[in-house]
């Protein structure tokens, strides 16, 4: 069902008639496949936008690289605290049973 709706859209931005295959459908049988697809076309069309990196540590690694990878060749330095948000100081306050991540 996801993927007959992405290739509407996929239509639809071509030119197409987005009721009738075309050329550029996804055709895409199992869900890894689809995902590897998805993701791609993410890193490709968010370029520059600044989103990739939060994208790898949701996803730990995508499109064949992983966090590690992508540290060695931009120079980052990757750390567990990259990856998870603090808790608001409010409700670390309020609620005597949160514990602050370490470092924040």
């Amino acid at each position: 069902m996801a993927r007959e709706y992405l290739n509407k859209i996929i239509r639809r931005a071509y030119g197409y008639n987005e009721d009738v295959p075309c050329p550029y459908d996804i055709a895409y049988s199992d869900a890894a496949s689809l995902r590897n697809h998805l993701r791609a076309d993410k890193r490709k069309e968010f370029i520059g936008e600044m989103i990739r990196w939060h994208d790898m540590i949701r996803w730990d690694g995508t499109y064949g690289y992983s966090i590690e990878q992508e540290c060695a060749v931009t120079e980052r330095v990757y750390t567990t605290k990259a990856s998870v948000w603090p808790i608001p100081l409010r409700d670390v306050s309020t609620n005597l049973l949160l514990e602050q991540y370490p470092g924040y």
